[in-house]
């Protein structure tokens, strides 16, 4: 049972579709849930915001923060790096950065962002920028759930973040060797790599619980009892761990965090341990790994990405919802006005946009000019072997299957890689696709590096990146 202090609380929650978990934090764990929804409940949602108003009952009158995160199709997380600029100029440039790497309409999405570093390049100095966007349809219904159990939001963060905030705390090692933490969710697994506290990659595989589930898989994990979902798994997470080490330059990874429902694939941290060499730590709050996220949730508070910043909430009490509306009807109500304050703040944007677009861009030209010179240098050595951008393309565009198309294609002129970003209807088609660039006289070392649905409706469409050399 709760007790009653004048100390603030803090709340996480972590929501997915099938279950809800709570913890509240004070100098240790003070209260937590975990609450599945039966497989056969018609309307899980209505399921959650009824296990909400239950949970914070107790609480009326208290004084409390809640904090939630968002993560799946709709959300994208990025690294850039930028010359140093004003806060204004940065959201320019971030802005004009998400409309290249995000599949959706930039007026469609909230974007936030934190400076994970910053560095002295050739007597420049540079940003390492981490920012992530999230649909406003989806914000929008995260909102509203808790706005129907009568809960006021602090914030919404990413995964990665929460991750490490509950690694940070509660792990047996606290220092630089955590290099990975993987959460295994209810239909994707989340793989985080991190270096001196700062978020290098991640990466989202579509295999959970439920797959897991599907197959019955409760026994012991072993080499000679391994289904097509755990062989999934496993190869997607030493494909993400040696590109790791390849792209930034790690010799080992000492040790990686398993957490989640790991419940459901019995001996697999020794499994995974003995396959790829790292040492393997179930990480567990209050005696559990499915309690870890929601943890986390709390102690990051939303602190480095909040995709519901004060400026960004909507005042409930401004728009009382009549009690003779349906459920469904106020989720409706809640949507519509936080579509508006979105849009209004969109408005203002584009208005800031026309007065700082010259002096955003000159700083850029002014940062390319500082390499242009190796650009040059690059160019040249790609003209000297006789390397045509337009064969490269053409020769791209003939090996995919007929049901694959590309969306972007990005090359580096200087170690002569190109990433290749695509859809696809189905794993299938993209195995295929890397086996044709693979037996290709123009390219080599192709490797799936993001596999991920798409976050259309009505669609098992799949967006696919595929890393490549040039021959």
């Amino acid at each position: 049972m709760f007790k009653n202090n004048v100390q603030k609380r803090i709340i996480g929650v972590d929501i997915d579709e099938r279950s809800i978990k709570i913890v509240e934090i004070g100098q240790d764990i003070t209260n937590y849930l975990i609450k599945d929804i039966p497989l056969t409940e018609t309307n899980p949602e209505a399921s959650i915001i009824e296990i909400l108003k239950e949970f914070f009952k107790p609480l009326k009158g208290s004084k409390y923060s809640v904090f939630t995160c968002i993560s799946g199709a709709g959300t994208t997380i990025r690294r850039i790096t930028t010359p140093k600029m004003s806060t204004k100029e940065l959201k320019e440039a971030i802005s004009w950065e998400a409309k290249k790497s995000i599949p959706y309409p930039i007026d469609s999405v909230v974007i936030d962002y934190m400076i994970a570093d910053k560095t002295v390049e050739n007597s420049v100095e540079k940003y390492q920028i981490i920012f992530a966007a999230v649909k406003k349809d989806i914000l929008a219904r995260y909102v509203s759930i808790f706005y129907s159990a009568g809960i006021q939001l602090s914030g919404i963060t990413c995964i990665p973040f929460a991750l490490f905030a509950a690694a940070s705390k509660y792990a047996a090692a606290k220092d630089d060797s955590i290099a990975a933490i993987i959460a295994f969710g209810e239909k994707s697994t989340f793989i985080n790599m991190f270096r001196n506290n700062v978020l290098l990659f991640t990466r989202e595989i579509t295999v959970g619980s439920r797959d897991i589930r599907q197959e019955d898989i409760l026994n012991t994990i072993s080499q000679d009892n391994l289904s097509s979902f755990i062989k999934r798994l496993t190869n997607e997470i030493i494909r993400s761990l040696d590109y790791f080490k390849e792209e930034f330059h790690v010799q080992n990874i000492e040790k990686a965090i398993l957490t989640g429902n790991v419940h459901e694939l019995k001996d697999f941290d020794v499994f995974l341990s003995n396959i790829t060499g790292v040492k393997i730590e179930i990480l567990k709050v209050a005696d559990s790994p499915r309690l870890t996220l929601a943890a986390g949730i709390a102690l990051n508070q939303s602190d480095k990405i909040n995709f519901y910043k004060t400026k960004r909430k909507v005042d409930i009490t401004a728009a009382p919802i009549p009690l003779s509306l349906s459920k469904k009807a106020a989720i409706g109500v809640v949507s519509f006005v936080i579509a508006i304050t979105f849009a209004t703040n969109v408005a203002l944007d584009r208005l800031q946009k026309k007065y700082y677009e010259e002096q955003i861009k000159k700083k850029i030209l002014a940062q390319d000019m500082i390499t242009s010179a190796e650009n040059a240098q690059a160019l040249n050595e790609i003209r000297n072997q006789t390397i045509k951008l337009t064969y490269i393309l053409k020769n791209l565009s003939s090996l995919l299957p007929s049901n694959a198309w590309l969306t972007n294609v990005t090359f580096s002129y200087k170690d002569k890689k190109i990433v290749a970003d695509g859809t696809a209807p189905d794993t299938k088609t993209i195995s295929d696709t890397i086996k044709a660039i693979e037996k290709s006289s123009a390219f080599k070392n192709a490797m799936l590096i993001q596999g991920i649905k798409s976050g259309a409706e009505n669609t098992k469409e799949l967006l696919f990146k595929i890393n490549m050399d040039i021959i």
